[in-house]
C-alpha cells in the first residue's frame, strides 16, 4: 500500500531492531498496514537503497571516499556506530545510493523482493566480506548489524499506520 498525505506531518519514530528478519518483518508490516513518511523517501526507495550496501558487502563497492573518512571511520564511526546502534540522519550520501521513489503496489513489491533477496544473500554468504568503503574491514556479526541498524534508521522514517 503506498503512502498517504496526512494535513500534519508525521514524527519520525528511531527504534532499534534485533536482525535483518526484523527489519524484514517491519517491511512488511509497513507495506501492508500502510504508512506516512516522515522523510523524503518510500517503501519502495528504502528497500532498494538498504538492498544495494547488503550486494556491495559482498561483491564491493566502488566509491571514492576521502582520505580524512577513510581515516576517521574505522577509529571514531564504526565503535559509535555500533555502541548507540544509530546512523544520523541527513548525512549527504553519494547519488548512485540514491533510488527512484516507487510508481505504485506492484513497485513496491517488486522492491521488497528485491530486499528480501539481498538479505538472504548476505544472511547464506559463507566467504569473506569487502571493506566497507566508511568503515574498514567488518566482522560477520558487524556486517549483519550494520545493515539492521542500517535499515532500522531508513524505516523510523516510516510511521505505521
Amino acid at each position: 500500500m503506498p503512502a498517504t498525505s496526512t494535513s500534519s506531518a508525521p514524527r519520525r519514530q528511531p527504534f532499534d531492531l534485533p536482525n535483518l528478519d526484523a527489519v524484514l518483518a517491519e517491511v512488511q508490516r509497513l507495506h501492508q498496514r500502510g504508512y506516512d513518511k516522515a522523510g523524503q523517501w518510500d517503501l519502495t526507495q528504502i528497500c532498494r537503497h538498504c538492498a544495494q550496501p547488503m550486494h556491495g558487502s559482498i561483491d564491493g563497492i566502488k566509491l571514492p571516499v576521502p582520505w580524512f573518512i577513510r581515516l576517521i571511520g574505522p577509529r571514531l564511526i564504526k565503535p559509535r556506530l555500533f555502541r548507540t546502534r544509530r546512523i544520523k540522519a541527513g548525512i549527504p550520501i553519494p547519488q548512485q545510493f540514491i533510488p527512484a521513489p516507487g510508481t505504485g503496489p506492484a513497485d513496491e513489491q517488486a522492491a521488497i523482493t528485491e530486499l528480501r533477496a539481498a538479505i538472504e544473500r548476505l544472511k547464506n554468504h559463507s566467504g569473506a566480506f569487502q571493506p566497507s568503503p566508511f568503515l574498514g574491514p567488518l566482522t560477520r556479526q558487524e556486517v549483519l548489524d550494520f545493515h539492521t541498524i542500517h535499515g532500522a534508521h531508513h524505516l523510523s522514517f516510516l510511521v505505521p499506520k
